[in-house]
């Protein structure tokens, strides 16, 4: 039986190298029980599509703002 590791939370940020995506995920067994929390991930994103993606999201997001 495989454990499912479940997406908390997932931010995109600017810094010195570039794009970096950093977030945190859940462990459980598959029936529901928590093996771990809180487990912190991050990495630079290099990969053109992905930088794409962020860059609608940002956008769209800014939109949002400038509609208040």
């Amino acid at each position: 039986m495989a454990n499912i590791k479940k997406l908390t939370s997932v931010t995109a940020f600017s810094t010195g190298e570039g794009k970096r995506i950093s977030g945190t995920y859940s462990v459980m067994t598959e029936s529901g029980d928590l093996v771990d929390s809180n487990v912190r991930f991050n990495f630079i994103a290099l990969n053109e599509e992905l930088l794409t993606h962020i860059e609608a999201l940002e956008d769209h997001a800014q939109s949002k703002i400038e509609g208040e």
